[in-house]
């Protein structure tokens, strides 16, 4: 098998407009919690918005044994779903902007109960593209085949020069066409293309919808989210009667779609 490294970090476009919906599974260590939802890629410009079809779709809970409303944060956009009698999720639309020709990558992400912003445009995807094998075919479209690893998984993309974008849903992005599917190797996440709409018109151009929020680093989005947590468990570990000790509360970091470094938090 031969393989073409590349790195790609401009790239002429033919066409300036394109719209394209996926499905997106993330198929999690927890069923219940489970997602299938249809996400919208627009383009223009050489620029990128990828959000869901439907704004915090409850429907997308595939496996829920129940959906029941816990609260909604109307400023946060953020929703907590009761699965079952022992899983709460907390939902809210996942967007990502992406403007290609600067090379930035911004994204919303929860933290805890809210919502944080971060930048994330150092995402670097090291594309490694099949040449010796044959085209699979996506809503028509003749696709090569690339693998790359990103943070903890392996995954192969199909993608068609003849769109000539180097984008792709989610944060995915970077090779010599449109990505139009993607799945990591272990099964945990599938985004597919099921329709796409050419030279879309829009009003204006695609911008930065975070533009006026504060925006952190992935890293500073770490060190909140730990102190956070840490504070809250020390909290409640304060109001259990110490002639009860259960010893330490240890969280791991695990069935989580991105490997980001958070560790194990530990509260003795």
């Amino acid at each position: 098998m031969k393989y073409l490294i590349i790195l790609f970090s401009s790239f002429a476009f033919a066409q300036n407009e394109i719209s394209i919906e996926y499905l997106s599974e993330i198929n999690r260590d927890n069923k219940e919690s489970s997602e299938k939802e249809v996400y919208v890629l627009d383009n223009f410009d050489e620029k990128s918005i990828y959000k869901p079809k439907i704004s915090n779709n409850i429907k997308k809970y595939v496996n829920a044994s129940s959906l029941e409303k816990k609260w909604y944060s109307k400023k946060q956009n953020i929703t907590a779903y009761k699965l079952s009698s022992t899983n709460t999720v907390y939902s809210t639309d996942k967007i990502v902007y992406k403007d290609l020709a600067n090379n930035e990558l911004f994204t919303n992400r929860i933290l805890i109960t809210s919502r944080a912003i971060t930048d994330e445009s150092d995402i670097d995807f090291n594309w490694d593209i099949v040449t010796n094998k044959d085209p699979v075919s996506v809503l028509g479209y003749n696709c090569q085949k690339a693998f790359t690893n990103f943070r903890g998984r392996t995954y192969v993309a199909y993608f068609t020069s003849k769109l000539p974008f180097p984008d792709g849903p989610y944060k995915f992005k970077g090779l010599p066409g449109m990505i139009l599917k993607v799945e990591s190797t272990d099964g945990y996440y599938k985004l597919e293309a099921v329709n796409i709409n050419l030279n879309k018109s829009k009003d204006a151009s695609l911008e930065n919808p975070f533009s006026e929020e504060k925006v952190l680093t992935l890293d500073k989005y770490k060190s909140i989210t730990k102190e956070t947590l840490i504070k809250r468990l020390k909290s409640s570990k304060s109001v259990v009667n110490s002639d009860d000790d259960e010893g330490p509360i240890v969280i791991k970091f695990t069935d989580q779609l991105e490997n980001i470094g958070m560790g194990v938090i530990r509260v003795d």
